[in-house]
């Protein structure tokens, strides 16, 4: 059965500019989409910080503070957000804590062993010891370079990849990180962008096909997973 690494952008789950908010009908309606796909594909999710770990972290930088010191502040919360992710996506969604799964790189067996029974697990950017914030894009990396799927599908709140920000016309049907602006993103973001998301996606894009798409109509997690172009595809550069 074919993989698929799905990244919930946090800006498509939530709203970055009101702390703690979650679009729960949204992910509802993408766990229902992803459950008709399970025949064809097993999957693995990643979700952003979003509203949820950026503000909190943010907030203990803003005290003068360490991620080495209160760390574990970011980590109750984003488990806390994948939780409310999983329950609003329904069955057989799972979460599973980064932190747990991370030393000096994911360690993916455990990931495996759920696929393998057909549970979708859920990991979300966070923080690690000693006090390092890992992106929901670089556990994407690393799960695709270790996996090899067939597919990785960011899912964002623009329509895939402009060749400048602001946008003048449509998206380009492909694009390598060397040749675009990216633009950043909007309200608090501790991880850097659509800048950083295509920098991430270079070496992925070399070992399998990476599609950016907009995250926010639940019918293109179906085009996607059914072969369909939607949004851009990354090439590497």
């Amino acid at each position: 059965m074919k993989l698929a690494i799905i990244k919930l952008g946090g800006s498509v789950i939530s709203d970055k500019r009101r702390p703690y908010s979650l679009k729960y009908e949204l992910i509802r309606e993408i766990g229902d989409v992803l459950r008709r796909s399970l025949d064809e594909w097993r999957l693995i999710l990643v979700h952003g910080g979003g509203s949820f770990g950026h503000p909190k972290v943010k907030e203990i930088m803003d005290k003068n503070m360490t991620l080495k010191d209160m760390g574990w502040e970011v980590i109750r919360i984003m488990c806390d957000m994948s939780v409310k992710v999983t329950e609003a996506l329904g069955r057989p969604f799972a979460p599973y804590s980064t932190p747990s799964l991370w030393s000096r790189g994911i360690i993916v067996e455990p990931l495996l062993e759920a696929i393998n029974v057909d549970w979708v697990p859920v990991l979300q950017g966070n923080v690690v010891p000693p006090g390092i914030v890992i992106s929901g894009d670089e556990i994407v990396k690393e799960l695709a370079l270790k996996l090899k799927p067939e597919l990785v599908a960011l899912a964002t709140d623009v329509e895939g990849v402009y060749a400048s920000w602001p946008p003048q016309g449509p998206p380009l049907k492909k694009a390598s990180p060397c040749d675009v602006e990216a633009k950043g993103s909007q309200g608090i973001d501790v991880t850097g962008g659509m800048k950083k998301k295509l920098e991430e996606m270079n070496m992925v894009a070399k070992v399998t096909r990476v599609i950016v798409f907009n995250g926010l109509k639940p019918e293109n997690y179906e085009k996607i997973l059914k072969g369909k172009i939607v949004g851009t595809e990354i090439v590497p550069c």
